[in-house]
Formats: C-alpha cells, structure tokens, sequence
C-alpha cells in the first residue's frame, strides 16, 4: 500500500476508482480530476453522478480510504499512466506506460461549449435566410 500511496502526489492530474469489491459498494466508478488547487471528486452511480471537492493536502488519505473498496486504480500525471491492479488473494500489481497525448484537463468548472457553427462568424447564406444577423449573432425566433 505505501508504494500507491507514494504514486498519488502534487503531479497528478487525474485518478480513476473503479471495479468495486463487493455489491455492496454504493459508487462503481469514482473520477478525481485536478481543477485550480483543488481536486474535483465525481462519484458515479447507476443512474447519477455526485460531486465534491478535496484539498490537494488530504488527497492521498482521501484515495486510500476509498481504495479499500476498489479492485483498480488509474493514476494519471503529465507523463506517465500507473495503473494498480489488486487480485483476489490481495496482491497489488503495478503497471506503468508513457502517455503519448497530452492529458487534456479543464482548470475550470465550466466548459466551453463547443459548436459546429460559431457565434460572430459571418456566414452570408445564413445572413440571407435569417438565421445570422449581419454582426453574426443569431436571430432569435
């Protein structure tokens, strides 16, 4: 365990909690994601998804204790992927692979939507049929 504790440090950039031991286990998937200094936790049900935020300071404790439920863990930094298998008869195995695409992750909570068809480009076919003004907003109908 102190070797997993290990991998989980400031570098992280993204943790993935899955294959739960028992039924019991009330999430089958947690995702921590490091969002401006804090690390966002989304715990996934069946049918909903939860959110929370920790400190960067309690992020390992935070991570053990809910590794006891797990059977994998993905550890995510800049360069390097550790995936951290447990077997059945206890036993940690740890894997490691370059990461050959940057991690893309936003610092914000909120995304950016991402359209086909951008507001302020001027189209003039959509400008003839009034969807566009001709500033390029849309028309509301």
């Amino acid at each position: 365990m102190e070797e997993v504790r290990k991998l989980i440090n400031e570098d992280v950039v993204k943790l993935i909690l899955s294959n739960p031991n028992s039924k019991e286990v009330k999430y089958h998937k947690i995702v921590i994601e490091k969002k401006k200094g804090n690390y966002n936790v989304s715990k996934y049900n069946e049918k909903q998804v939860f959110h929370e935020n920790v400190n960067c300071i309690d992020l390992s404790s935070f991570v053990m204790n809910l590794f006891n439920d797990y059977k994998q863990i993905n550890i995510f930094n800049n360069e390097e992927e550790f995936n951290v298998k447990v077997s059945k008869k206890g036993k940690i195995f740890i894997g490691r692979s370059k990461i050959t695409q940057h991690i893309k992750t936003t610092s914000t909570h909120n995304r950016e939507k991402n359209y086909i068809l951008k507001e302020g480009t001027i189209i003039p076919p959509l400008v003839d049929m009034g969807v566009f003004t001709k500033e390029g907003k849309v028309v509301n109908s």
